[in-house]
Parts: structure tokens; sequence; C-alpha cells
């Protein structure tokens, strides 16, 4: 006949004297001690109740063991773990929902205590079905809970005909004890971790909120600033340009005059197209990125480099990588960009003997282009590199007579690139600008069209 009870009564033997202790009770103790170490460390539950089967399974005699996890929103128990089962017994197990009261493991949660089923070939309780399916003799059923809030229930079965003894109970019991605490600490230990990655996702969109307003003010600040500078700048050259036309309409210039007028107002024509993209790149508020071929927009930065400069450029000679020949950007301004990096570079020849340019792409890793522009012959002092291509010091401000890098440097990075600098193998300094490999940086897309 089977019996469902709460606790297992005290075994009497002869004329009523309690039972000796049982012999095997150090060995129990032993092999508690082994697995409560084992689940205090566990980093994950379902293989550390595997782990505990396999060290008990022999002990004890214990053919199966089985976890129902309970479900806070639908208040029911479903088997998330198993162990001594079979696919067809694993399916219907895992079929079934359990009610708190509904089962044996149902049984033991609604109560809220160890559950004990022995005999269980005879029992005709409708609750024993499942236990009869898996061809137990007895089964224990012990809830799993931790400071009052139930976390589902663990199941122990066996075939053979022996009963659970007291002393087996109660190890299950106290093993039941560790897997709750190590289930809860798992449970806080992956929502802790859940809480963690939320809070870096939010830090990261708030410091990429911050680092796009950064990014809208720079453009605001430079735009103002190009605006200004034009503004100012046009009237006096204007006036200027009047003057040397004067100058040349006079029946008083003589020839060598006339030439001196005809080059001042080529050089004036070269300041009023510097104004005119100046005040273009003033009113530019979209980027319209698109894939180029780099040769040909190294072509276009390099004639207007020779257009913006007054004096011949140095040699050039253009090195375009194979794995570098497409990139993602807006043409006009990186256009503009290299042009002024071609300017500051052929400025820092004139500080050396034999002074060459060379314009070169590469591939770097995760995609980006990069375009190097390397002038030999430069002071290999990184603070001087940095004065004589006027690019921000280590305090953030900007150093050098020149606007055009820090206008280049401030395109670049609306691109979500960057532009610095290093030695090159020959012993040049190389300017590098970097470029989106094959689609703009999402938020720099959306920065320009919100």
């Amino acid at each position: 006949m089977s019996s469902e009870e709460g606790t297992v009564p005290e075994r009497k033997h002869g004329s009523g004297a309690s039972a000796p202790a049982d012999p095997s009770q150090r060995a129990l103790s032993d092999l508690l001690v082994t697995t409560t170490d084992l689940l205090l460390q566990a980093p994950a539950l379902a293989p550390a109740l595997a782990q505990v089967f396999q060290g008990i399974r022999a002990p004890l005699g214990i053919d199966l063991f089985i976890h129902h996890e309970f479900n806070e929103e639908t208040r029911d128990l479903g088997l998330v773990t198993h162990g001594g089962l079979n696919h067809e017994e694993a399916v219907v197990g895992a079929s079934v929902r359990l009610r708190p009261g509904q089962s044996t493991s149902g049984t033991a949660a609604q109560r809220g205590e160890m559950v004990v089923v022995s005999d269980v070939p005879h029992s005709q309780d409708p609750g024993h079905y499942f236990l009869r399916l898996l061809r137990l003799n007895s089964f224990v059923a012990v809830p799993l809970s931790h400071a009052g809030k139930l976390l589902g229930t663990l199941g122990f079965g066996r075939r053979d005909t022996a009963p659970f003894s007291e002393a087996e109970t109660g190890f299950l019991q106290a093993v039941s004890r560790y897997v709750a605490l190590a289930d809860y600490r798992i449970r806080m230990d992956q929502e802790l971790h859940s809480r963690m990655q939320e809070r870096d996702r939010v830090v990261a969109e708030r410091l990429e909120i911050e680092r796009q307003m950064a990014a809208r003010a720079r453009a605001g600040a430079l735009g103002s600033i190009a605006a200004a500078i034009a503004h100012e700048l046009n009237q006096p050259l204007s006036a200027a340009a009047n003057f040397m036309a004067a100058l040349r309409l006079s029946p008083n210039s003589d020839e060598r005059t006339l030439a001196i007028t005809r080059s001042a107002e080529e050089q004036l024509h070269r300041a009023g197209n510097i104004i005119r993209r100046i005040r273009h790149m003033a009113r530019q508020t979209d980027f319209v990125f698109q894939m180029h071929d780099l040769s040909g927009v190294i072509d276009e930065a390099l004639d207007a480099a020779r257009s913006a400069a007054s004096q011949r450029l140095p040699p050039i000679a253009i090195q375009i990588a194979p794995d570098a020949t497409r990139a993602c950007f807006d043409a006009e301004q990186i256009v503009q960009a290299l042009a002024n990096v071609v300017g500051a570079a052929a400025d820092a020849c004139i500080h050396c003997q034999g002074g060459r340019i060379r314009v070169s792409t590469a591939a770097l890793p995760g995609g980006e282009v990069d375009v190097g522009v390397t002038v030999t012959g430069v002071a290999a002092d990184p603070e001087g590199e940095a004065t004589r291509f006027n690019l921000k010091n280590d305090a953030g401000s900007t150093v050098g007579p020149s606007i055009g890098l820090p206008i280049a440097m401030h395109l670049v990075e609306e691109h979500g690139g960057r532009l610095w600098l290093s030695r090159s193998e020959d012993g040049g300094t190389t300017i590098h600008v970097t470029l989106p490999p094959n689609h703009p940086p999402p938020d720099i897309a959306s920065l320009y069209k919100s």
C-alpha cells in the first residue's frame, strides 16, 4: 500500500527501542559536503543538478530525478531538468504543466514541505499516474523555496522495492535546500548581469547622444566662424579687386605694372574661390553618403589644392591599394578635407630639402579605408609635427597658424573617421584620413537629416 506524508516516521526495532544509528550516516554527511561545495560554486543550475545526480545516484540507489521550475506569471510548474528519464518519458513530463496541488510535485509545492510516496505500483491515487508510468516504487518530492518565495520542486525516484529511509530523506531534503539556495543565487547573478548590461547600454546611448550633440555644436560653431570669416574678407577683397582692375585699365600703367596687376588679380580670384568654398561649407547641412572611387576623389582634391596654392606644389605620387579603392562618404566634403591636408603637406615641404608628397590608400581592420598623405623630410618630433600640421595638442586646443587642417579634421570626424599623424617607414610624416568602408555610420547619417 502506498503512503504519502510530509515526514518519515522514526522506525522502531524490537521492544520499542529506537533504531541504532544508520551505518551510512557518516558517508551521507561526507557526500552532503561534496554536493554542497559543488552547488555553491555552480555558475548554472542544470549542469550542477546533473553532477549532483551522478554523485548521489549509486550511494542512495536513486534511478532518476526531476526538477520543476515555478513560473510566477502562469503560477504553475514545468519540467526543466531531469536525469534518468528516456526520451519518451521526458517528452511526457515536459508536456504537462502542474498546478500547485496537482501530482506529487505539485502537492509538495502547495504544502511547502517534503512529500514521500512509497509502494507506488499499488497506489490508486490519480496524482501518482506519472510515477507509475516511470515504474517507480518510491518517490520523494521537495519544494525549492528561498525567503518564502517558491522557486520549484525537486523529485527523486527509486525503482527498487526498498523505501527511502529517514536518513536518506533527510539527506535529500538537505540537498534540496542547497539546490534552492544555488538556484536563487544564480537567478540573482543573472538578473544583476542583465541589469549591468542594460546600464551599460543606457550609458553608451547617453554618451552617443552627447557625442552627436557635440558634433552638432562643432558643426554650428565652425559654420558660424566660416561664415563670419567669409563675410569679413569678402568686402576688402572685392575692393582690392576693383583697385587692381582700375590700375590695369589705367592708360598710365606700363607693362611691368600690368604684369604685377594680373598676378594680383589671380591671387584675389584664388582668395575669392576659397571664400566661396567656405561659404558653401557653412551652408552645408546634409552629408550625401555614397560609394566613390578614391582615385577620382584624390585627383579632384589635388586639383583643388593646386588651385588654392600660392606656389607650385611639390612632386606628388599616388598609390591606390587593390583592396582600398572605394569608400562611402560625401565626395564634396572629403575632396575639401583632402585638399586641405595636401595643402598642409605642401606647406610642410617648404621646411625641408627635396620635399615630396605621396598619397596612398590602405585597408584597415574593421573595413575602414585609410587615405595617407605622406611628406618626406619632415622632422620626427611629434610635438613639432603637431604644431607644423596644426593638429590638436594634448590639451585639446588647436595649434598652428592655418585653419585648413582643423576644417579637414572636422569634416573627417563628422564622417565617423579621424585625422591623425604617424611616422612613415621612409622617415617622412603621414597625415591619415580614415573613411567608412561601404556604409555611413548610422548615427552620423541620421544626424544630418534630423
